[in-house]
């Protein structure tokens, strides 16, 4: 049976180190931890768990540190990891991992599909990213200072899924936090562009870091220059890393036209977008570029063209979407605001129905729900309320009762008061309760 090793590179990750190590101990044979100068609890985590604990001195150079990792390893294929990782079902996770080792060639790179909420708080989206991570030992180095890659050493290099699943929650930080690890990344990738300034890459990453500040301008230069050093006239569009990845194509179109649209620049949005359609490459093929297409469209006002991009998102559907919901409920909640739009009221609740069946905690569908209500002086149906994850319609039915009392908008609150029995009786006492206590308040005051 083939011996897997996995391999994580550390610093000051007592936070999360032991979930990590804890949901992958049972899938692998062996844990090696490569510590670059950690002050906190790691080691002590690590020590109780990990097989092997390798030093490393930081220079800047996440590659170098995994490279040491390889070369500690002693199983026949490897896994690399992050501190904030955590492998999904694990007895499924090792049976996928001994399969792929088995029935696949040497030079066959797995990758593993990587959860990641890329915010926190309500506008956090999850983002699904298929990255290259197990591979038989001896055949591939990592290359690249930061968000490195497999290097294969013999040259030739393919890939298959693995089915291993992982969630990740080192991209759940405030834009203005201090302590952003994007902050990091950014002086390591420009040191490594002035030595390498046509690596389309890194110039990729360096936008990814800047737009995860909301650093929107220095954003969209660095995208820019990251296309303009591919060449897209080949049959499949190339960079000085050689082939361009799907995923890199998709988010390099879709975040560059986003950050122009941060900038209220939407007619270059719109420019970015239909260049890159007009180019037709694999990256145009996957739900969130369409779905990027009808938001662009629907900021200009285009309406029906943002209504058909958003059928063909859907057409595409979840089984190609980066960004879970940009092939599915996040695509039915846009085509029931243009419903609503066009003043066709149930074909609106229909889209966002199916929107909340697809995704029954989606807030800003709920949120919209209770609006409708109030815009339109209405109970909400009971296959769109039933929709709704339990609890979560009352929470948010009673906190836009409290704002709009706070705001003096007693139509308003009426309304919600007297169509909250549609959604239980509960929650009519509680929004009676509620009402009663603000006149009760007013009165006080004007006495």
């Amino acid at each position: 049976m083939q011996r897997i090793s996995v391999i994580l590179i550390v610093k000051n990750e007592a936070r999360c180190l032991a979930s990590c190590l804890d949901a992958v101990e049972s899938v692998v044979d062996e844990i090696v931890v490569v510590d670059t100068g950690s002050t906190d609890n790691t080691i002590q985590i690590a020590t109780a768990r990990a097989n092997t604990i390798l030093h490393f001195d930081w220079c800047n150079d996440f590659s170098a540190a995994r490279n040491v990792g390889i070369d500690g390893a002693t199983g026949d294929w490897c896994l690399t990891l992050d501190a904030d990782e955590v492998v999904q079902d694990s007895a499924a996770a090792r049976t996928a991992l001994l399969a792929f080792a088995s029935g696949q060639l040497p030079h066959t790179v797995g990758t593993i599909a990587i959860e990641s909420l890329n915010a926190p708080g309500d506008d956090a989206q999850l983002v699904t990213h298929h990255t290259e991570r197990f591979f038989k030992r001896g055949q591939y180095r990592y290359g690249g200072p930061v968000h490195e890659q497999l290097v294969a050493v013999t040259g030739e290099k393919t890939r298959a899924p693995t089915g291993l699943r992982v969630v990740h929650s080192g991209y759940i930080q405030a834009h203005d936090d201090s302590a952003h690890k994007a902050h990091r990344n950014i002086s390591i990738l420009e040191a490594a562009l002035e030595k390498q300034p046509r690596d389309e890459y890194l110039w990729y990453q360096l936008g990814k870091s800047h737009y995860s500040l909301k650093h929107y301008g220095p954003a969209v230069q660095a995208f820019e220059q990251a296309g303009a050093c591919i060449d897209f006239t080949a049959a499949y569009p190339q960079g000085q890393q050689g082939l361009v990845a799907r995923s890199v194509l998709t988010d390099l179109a879709t975040s560059l036209a986003y950050a122009y649209v941060n900038m209220d620049k939407v007619g270059q949005a719109y420019t970015v977008l239909e260049r890159h359609e007009a180019l037709g490459h694999a990256g145009t093929q996957w739900a969130d570029f369409p779905h990027a297409l009808g938001y662009v469209y629907l900021m200009l006002g285009e309406i029906e063209k943002s209504r058909a991009a958003y059928r063909a998102a859907l057409a595409i559907g979840p089984a190609r979407e980066d960004v879970q919901g940009t092939g599915s409920f996040a695509c039915h909640y846009h085509l029931g605001l243009l419903a609503e739009a066009d003043k066709n009221l149930p074909q609106a609740l229909s889209h966002y129905r199916d929107a909340l069946q697809r995704k029954p905690d989606y807030g800003v569908a709920i949120q919209r729900c209770v609006d409708f209500a109030v815009e339109y002086g209405v109970a909400l149906p009971p296959d769109v309320a039933g929709a709704i994850s339990p609890g979560l319609l009352e929470a948010r039915w009673l906190a836009t009762l409290l704002k709009h009392l706070a705001a003096g908008s007693m139509d308003a609150a009426r309304v919600l008061v007297q169509a909250a029995p549609s959604i239980s009786q509960d929650l009519l006492v509680q929004c009676k309760t509620a009402l009663e206590a603000f006149l009760a308040q007013d009165n006080d005051t004007e006495s």
